[in-house]
């Protein structure tokens, strides 16, 4: 089963890195209450992070590097089952070395 997210569908604006500071925009609030379970019920995910907002490198690192600290699932599984559209192909490769980095 494949599933795609739109990340700006779930959020104004991307600028926290834990719930306890920006609440329902933080990373960790959407990797908890969206992506993780979505990539536990799908056998891809496509997360589309295009939009008209950046996203800092400490919400990206929390998104997808928190996946990997928590023991969710391991750089190999998250990068098998993980597609990311991005307008801005830096952002993509930043995704890329955020999780191939991530230490569990």
């Amino acid at each position: 089963m494949s599933k795609e997210i739109k990340l700006s569908s779930h959020m104004k604006f991307a600028h926290a890195r834990y719930r306890k500071d920006g609440g329902d925009n933080s990373a960790e609030a959407f990797r908890e209450d969206v992506l993780l379970p979505a990539l536990k019920k799908n056998s891809t995910v496509t997360l589309d992070m295009t939009s008209d907002f950046g996203f800092p490198m400490s919400f990206s690192e929390e998104l997808f590097g928190g996946i990997i600290r928590r023991g969710d699932l391991s750089a190999e599984e998250l990068l098998t089952q993980l597609n990311v559209v991005s307008d801005d192909p830096f952002e993509s490769d930043l995704i890329i070395r955020l999780i191939k980095r991530a230490k569990s």
